[in-house]
C-alpha cells in the first residue's frame, strides 16, 4: 500500500469511526449488514465506551466483534505475543461455550467474536476499534482492561459485554462496607451483569442469559427512542457519591432490564 493509499485509509477510518460517535444507532442492521460502533463514554447515555463491529446474520441473531490486543503485565517469562495467541483463542473458546446464554427471553441472541484480520475484514468491511487488556498476576481481580493470568470463562463473557457497552449491576462495598455506588442499579443474579468476578461461582450462581434492555443497548448503542428506561437507569452505574434519589424504576431488580421507554423523564446529566 502505497503512502497516498495510507492517508485515504487513515482518513476514512477517521470518518467512521466520528460518525459513530455522533450518531445514535436506532435504525435495525438489514441482515448481511455490518455496523462498526465506537461512542466516546462521554457521548454514551451509560457512560461506557462501546467498540464493536455489529453483523445481522438473520431475523434474531447478530455477531458482535472485538479487536483485541492483550499484553503480558506478569512476571512470567511469556512474552506478550505467547500470551496474547493464548488469550485471543481462550476469549474464543469462552465465547462460543456460552453462546446459548447470550440470548434474551423472546430468542434474539448475540454470538461475541474476536475479530481476525484475515478472516474477517472483507466479510465486515473494516475492522473493530482496536482494545488493549493487560494480562495481570494470578489471583488480581479482573476488570475491563485487565484480566487475571487465571481468569475464567465466565468473567471474560462479562467483560466483554462492558466492550459491548453494558454496565456492572452487583453491589460494591468499600473497606468500611459502604456501597462504593449508592445510586447504582442493581440487576438479578441471573443478568451476567449482576456477579463480579468474585461471586461468579458461589454457590448460589445461576444460569446467566441476556435482559432486553441489555440486548438492545448493544443492537442500537445509545438509542434513546428505543431503550431509555435502561440507559437512564444505568447512567448511575459508576458515580462516587450520592446524587439524588434512585429513580423508582431503577430499584426493581429485573424491571429496568426489560427496556423501553421511561415515560417523562430524561437521562441523569453528566
Amino acid at each position: 500500500m502505497n503512502f497516498l493509499s495510507r492517508i485515504s485509509l487513515f482518513i476514512i477510518t477517521i470518518l467512521t469511526c466520528t460518525s459513530a460517535l455522533a450518531l445514535e444507532v436506532c435504525d435495525a442492521l438489514d441482515v448481511g449488514e455490518s455496523k462498526n460502533i465506537f461512542i466516546g463514554r462521554f457521548e454514551n447515555h451509560a457512560k461506557m465506551a462501546p467498540r464493536y463491529i455489529l453483523r445481522r446474520v438473520s431475523e434474531t441473531h447478530h455477531e458482535v466483534y472485538f479487536r483485541m490486543k492483550f499484553i503480558n503485565k506478569t512476571n512470567s517469562k511469556e512474552t506478550s505475543d505467547e500470551l496474547n495467541k493464548i488469550f485471543q483463542a481462550k476469549a474464543h473458546s469462552c465465547a462460543y461455550k456460552y453462546r446459548d446464554s447470550l440470548v434474551d427471553p423472546s430468542g434474539r441472541s448475540i454470538s461475541l467474536m474476536m475479530y481476525d484480520e484475515d478472516s474477517h475484514k472483507q466479510l465486515l468491511g473494516g475492522e473493530p476499534t482496536l482494545v488493549s487488556i493487560a494480562i495481570l498476576p494470578k489471583g488480581k481481580r479482573s476488570y475491563s482492561g485487565g484480566y487475571a493470568r487465571n481468569i475464567e470463562c465466565k468473567e471474560i463473557v462479562h467483560e466483554l459485554l462492558h466492550i459491548a457497552g453494558l454496565v456492572d449491576e452487583y453491589d460494591e462495598k468499600d473497606e468500611d462496607d459502604k456501597p462504593l455506588y449508592p445510586n447504582r442499579a442493581v440487576g438479578p443474579l441471573t443478568s451476567w451483569m449482576a456477579d463480579s468476578s468474585m461471586t461468579f461461582f458461589g454457590m448460589g450462581a445461576k444460569k446467566k442469559f441476556l435482559y432486553p434492555g441489555q440486548l438492545d443497548a448493544i443492537l442500537y448503542p445509545n438509542c434513546l427512542e428505543k431503550n431509555s428506561l435502561y440507559y437512564s437507569c444505568a447512567a448511575q452505574a459508576y458515580d462516587g457519591k450520592p446524587s439524588g434519589e434512585i429513580l423508582p424504576s431503577c430499584k426493581t431488580k429485573a424491571g429496568w432490564l426489560k427496556g423501553g421507554l421511561l415515560s417523562g423523564l430524561q437521562v441523569p446529566p453528566s
